[in-house]
């Protein structure tokens, strides 16, 4: 996958790129990899990208440019973690009184200022230690950590996004679940284009998806996880006759009831629309 936005950038405004990578980063991209400069306050009058585009992980790749450790000598930085903050705290003012930002959960360990209405997206520990660090600071969050659909098992995985509630996780009767705002189903794209983007989300993503719009004591569970699986076969095959290409939510006999039971017999499933 080429950095296509960053090169689009770098050709445009070189004054706001550290450096051009002839690496591959991180295994994602391909070489150019332009990565934009932090220090240079022209870099401020962007658009704001994505923190996750500029997380501390990757502020490592600009130690190869000397304008930045540089700059991070000047200001006393040793970290990398202190120029993803001084950075994201640049873009977050830019930002204003008039909008909400949504931040990945480093910009908040990184120590970046935050507004008080910042609301976090939790992705890296599916314990609740995260979020109870950030509830506790009163900004309310966005739960991923547990709905990675790139994350592929065989024989029907849903059940692994299905087993996972965050308002579950949360032990602690001091924090109020209502600051938890929903949950993002991911997917990330170093190995999903065009050609199996929808096979991959659908059905998985509708497992996350009941999760999310039921309530703390839900019709079903998976303590009867055959009635979820006969469910999921009928979404598939509902998506399927729209012109979805939603791949086969379980595997071969996964389920105990006689009409999904072996083998495609959910192609034989005769839906009333």
């Amino acid at each position: 996958m080429a950095c296509t936005r960053e090169v689009a950038i770098a050709d445009h405004f070189p004054e706001g790129t550290a450096v051009l990578s002839p690496r591959r980063a991180f295994r994602y991209s391909v070489p150019p990899c332009p990565q934009g400069g932090p220090r240079n306050d022209d870099t401020r009058g962007f658009p704001p990208t994505p923190s996750d585009t500029v997380t501390s992980r990757n502020f490592h790749v600009r130690r190869s440019n000397p304008d930045i450790l540089n700059f991070m000598a000047l200001h006393n930085m040793t970290r990398t973690s202190e120029l993803h903050a001084y950075f994201m705290t640049k873009v977050l003012l830019l930002l204003g009184q008039k909008s909400k930002p949504i931040v990945w959960q480093e910009v908040f360990y990184d120590g970046a200022v935050l507004p008080s209405d910042a609301i976090i997206q939790v992705w890296k520990t599916i314990g609740s230690k995260d979020m109870i660090a950030i509830l506790a600071k009163r900004h309310k969050v966005i739960y991923s950590s547990s709905w990675y659909l790139d994350q592929l098992s065989n024989g029907g995985d849903w059940y692994n996004f299905y087993v996972y509630d965050p308002r579950r996780i949360i032990d602690s009767k001091s924090l109020n679940l209502e600051d938890i705002v929903g949950g993002e189903a991911c997917m990330w794209g170093e190995v999903v284009d065009d050609t199996n983007f929808i096979a991959r989300v659908w059905p998985r993503a509708s497992a996350p998806a009941e999760v999310l719009w039921s309530a703390l004591n839900p019709q079903y569970t998976l303590s009867n996880g055959s009635q979820i699986a006969s469910r999921l076969e009928e979404h598939v095959c509902r998506m399927n006759r729209r012109g979805i290409r939603a791949q086969p939510a379980n595997g071969p006999s996964a389920l105990d009831t006689p009409l999904f039971t072996g083998i495609g017999l959910r192609y034989d499933v005769v839906l009333v629309q």
